[in-house]
């Protein structure tokens, strides 16, 4: 029987609409994505007479899902960290483009959307491996840049226990997905978060990555679940990290300065791409961050560069902290 080919994995996404109850996926994920099972075991290792493992198998104590994707950028996959990791939101618009916020809440549960995910290992003909996994939500997920390469996104999810079932037939990719070119990208800087957008970094960033960590954590209670795994899930920090790499021009130089005298620094990135419904579709994320740690020296051959860590804070002006934007021809996903 032919093996299983990796460039015919598929990952599909379906949102739910009662968290942990499954739907069938509603798009093809372009990308190379990673699918476990996790599965908890006790054996036990008391002592009963014999010089070797004793006990038989054990049992299972809990099980679920872990899921890594690693794809373009785009205005359409990058819905669904956002919508599974920071907020469940709709679109404003009414075509053929439409814009989606999402503001996280910062004092309160997180309201978010849940997804199904339908992972498939296959040879073409017959699947060898099918997972489906309800509940699934966004712990960790980034975006990473260069002057030169399409930009990259990246997210990991949790999810219930994996169920048997067959996927969802004759999914495609969204036709207006559009990788996102890294050197298109622009980088402000500015004084408060009302001037976001207001100064453009120009002729100094030659690379940059936003790392952000949900807080979102599955967790068990004690319900009687036969497949031992999450009834809930809880919201724990939301914490953000964003490393640029400049030269060490007026602009580095402005950059170092607000390190040395321990100033936040109200950021927008924005990633567009082509025109839809009469203004580019874009990727957008603003936030307010401190200095993380003293930058680094770095240099491209004669040319000097300024490695800057930042980490997300709140605005105590407004209580902002991070918002992202996306515009693409989706309203629903």
């Amino acid at each position: 029987m032919p093996t299983a080919l990796a460039s015919l994995n598929r990952l599909q996404l379906g949102k739910e609409t009662a968290a942990g109850t499954a739907v069938a996926a509603t798009a093809v994920i372009p990308g190379a994505a990673e699918f476990e099972e996790t599965i908890e075991f006790y054996r036990s290792d008391y002592p009963r007479g014999v010089r070797v493992a004793a006990g038989g198998a054990g049992v299972i104590t809990g099980r679920g899902t872990t899921l890594k994707v690693e794809t373009e950028l785009t205005a359409e996959e990058v819905l669904w960290p956002l919508l599974t990791g920071i907020a469940s939101v709709t679109p404003t618009g009414t075509g053929p483009a439409y814009t989606w916020t999402f503001a996280p809440a910062l004092s309160g549960h997180a309201s978010i959307a849940t997804a199904t995910a339908e992972f498939v290992r296959t040879d073409g003909a017959t699947n060898h491996y099918v997972a489906i996994a309800p509940y699934c939500i966004c712990t960790t997920f980034g975006i990473e840049w260069s002057a030169s390469e399409v930009a990259r996104l990246s997210w990991e999810m949790t999810g219930r226990a994996r169920q048997a079932g067959a996927p969802t037939a004759s999914l495609t990719p969204y036709a207006s997905r559009e990788p996102l070119v890294g050197g298109l990208g622009k980088v402000f800087v500015d004084g408060s978060w009302g001037a976001l957008g207001t100064t453009q970094l120009l002729g100094t960033v030659r690379s940059g990555s936003l790392e952000v960590t949900t807080g979102l954590v599955h967790t068990r209670t004690v319900d009687g679940r036969a497949d031992l795994d999450a009834t809930e899930h809880t919201s724990g920090m939301l914490e953000a990290k964003l490393d640029l790499v400049v030269e060490l021009d007026a602009a580095g130089a402005a950059r170092y300065a607000q390190y040395r005298q321990n100033e936040l620094a109200f950021v927008r990135l924005r990633f567009e791409g082509t025109a839809i419904g009469g203004q580019p579709r874009y990727v957008q994320a603003d936030g307010c961050w401190r200095v993380a740690g003293a930058p680094k020296w770095q240099a491209d051959g004669q040319q000097v560069l300024l490695g800057l860590s930042l980490e997300l804070v709140q605005d105590p002006a407004t209580g902002n902290a991070i918002r992202f934007e996306a515009r693409n021809g989706l309203g629903a996903v």
